[in-house]
């Protein structure tokens, strides 16, 4: 009798965390999208995205206006091409920029767009015209600790001699 009340108490705790985790990862992805229906597309240029997902957030400020719809290769150029989505709340002047960042240093990316001053908008379907690549950042410190770990006698072997040398006469 003890068991079997002991065993019903385990099924309960269990149920309850699946509730509760459930009930979390609803909350989490309520609070991380944005409208759907309201939304137009525009469209940026780049030469490389790497760690660039659909459904990454689209900032100004910080504050979340949109997702990357759609991740495509133009065919003659060899650019990523990126659809965004966009709240159609906001307005972008033509001459506005994306920008592609970090969210930490292991954190995932994100289109930061900086808005521009023109007086014309960015229309459905258009493209931004001025935009920035992601940074490399492994690449960099890649490049920091190879030059950090290349030992300075590895000089090549016809390099003048050095001048501070003293000579014996």
């Amino acid at each position: 009798m003890q068991r079997i009340k002991q065993e019903n108490l385990e099924i309960l705790v269990g149920g309850l965390l699946l509730l509760a985790a459930f009930l979390f990862l609803a909350f989490a992805y309520s609070a991380r999208s944005v409208d759907q229906t309201n939304r137009y597309t525009l469209y940026a240029k780049f030469k490389k995205v790497q760690g660039v997902n659909i459904g990454d957030e689209v900032r100004i400020g910080g504050v979340v206006v949109g997702t990357v719809a759609k991740e495509d290769l133009n065919h003659e150029t060899f650019d990523a091409v990126l659809a965004l989505a966009i709240d159609s709340r906001y307005k972008l002047p033509r001459n506005s920029k994306a920008t592609i960042n970090a969210d930490g240093i292991i954190g995932g990316k994100y289109v930061k767009i900086e808005p521009g001053n023109d007086k014309e908008i960015l229309k459905p379907d258009e493209f931004f015209t001025q935009t920035r690549d992601v940074i490399d950042l492994e690449g960099l410190i890649r490049e920091i600790i190879n030059l950090a770990v290349t030992p300075a006698e590895a000089k090549p072997k016809d390099a003048p001699a050095s001048a501070a040398t003293p000579s014996k006469k």
